[in-house]
């Protein structure tokens, strides 16, 4: 595990301390990155975007990430980033109105907003 500054996110000088040396916020432990498992064969596979897995040529789960930080979401129900605070939205959901849209629509059915989705599908 790395720790890190919790608001500047500078690496912690060493294994000791419990404040930043820049900005004084509290050092925190950053779990090291997971890498996303085949559900087929259960193998690590080193690039998280991958469609395939490496071993058996099997097709890897889609799911979800942080569109800030990269860390990938602990269910589809997930709110938050548990990293950064990052608030997931469902796919198609209009930060305007609520309304839930089809997945591969650019703007929303009901109140006409651009749609932007806030948690990504690697």
């Amino acid at each position: 595990m790395t720790r890190k500054c919790s608001s500047c996110g500078i690496p912690a000088p060493d294994g000791e301390s419990r404040f930043c040396n820049r900005c004084g916020a509290a050092i925190v432990d950053e779990p090291e990155p997971q890498f996303p498992v085949c559900g087929t064969c259960g193998t690590q596979v080193a690039d998280p975007l991958a469609q395939f897995c490496d071993k058996c040529g099997g097709p890897m789960k889609k799911s979800l990430a942080c569109p800030t930080c990269g860390n990938p979401a602990i269910d589809e129900n997930s709110k938050f980033c548990t990293r950064c605070g990052t608030t997931f939205a469902k796919p198609g959901s209009c930060a305007s109105c609520g309304f839930v849209n089809p997945e591969e629509a650019g703007f929303c059915n009901r109140c006409g907003a651009a749609l932007k989705t806030a948690a990504v599908s690697p």
